[in-house]
């Protein structure tokens, strides 16, 4: 998920699945857009509402360099994609609202996820977070989701290519 400059990393990326936490489903939030002390700041912030792992992207507040504009088409914050256990992009919207969590579902579903029937996705939810519009560099649907380093809170390298063999929802997000 990406946030924007004012704001940091939100619970909402993992609220819709309390109930899969065996299930392979990792986030990652990632600052982008910011320096690394504005970073630290947020990480801090949120160590008590978030329990998913936080990294920097080490182009810092160059946000046309960074890991949300370079590898994934996104200048818009908040956003949220998920990517499935074979590195293919399921899809991702931008912004964060009341539908979010039936958004997630339904894209964690569709990576492989087995969501239990009374948390399926409604077919008339339709009213909720959409996909951006997308840019020339943006990953299409199905294909293999860029790979990428960030810092970690401790100055360690994290990579997507880490968390090979599972759902991983990536959280971007900006001071």
């Amino acid at each position: 998920n990406f946030w924007a400059r004012n704001r940091g990393p939100s619970d909402a990326p993992q609220r819709p699945f309390p109930n899969y936490t065996d299930e392979a489903v990792l986030v990652l939030g990632v600052a982008t857009g910011a320096t690394r002390e504005e970073s630290d700041k947020w990480v801090v912030k949120a160590k008590d509402g978030v329990s998913y792992v936080l990294a920097w992207d080490p182009s810092g507040p160059n946000r046309a360099a960074g890991v949300a504009q370079k590898n994934f088409g996104i200048g818009v914050f908040p956003a949220t994609g998920v990517i499935d256990k074979a590195g293919k992009v399921v899809g991702g919207f931008v912004g964060f609202g009341a539908q979010t969590p039936v958004v997630l579902r339904g894209f964690l579903r569709d990576a492989g996820l087995a969501i239990a029937a009374e948390e399926q996705p409604k077919a008339a939810a339709g009213a909720g977070p959409g996909p951006a519009a997308p840019l020339d560099n943006m990953p299409k649907i199905g294909a293999m989701a860029p790979d990428f380093m960030a810092l970690d809170a401790a100055g360690k390298p994290v990579k997507l290519a880490d968390f090979a063999g599972k759902i991983v929802v990536v959280d971007f997000w900006a001071t």
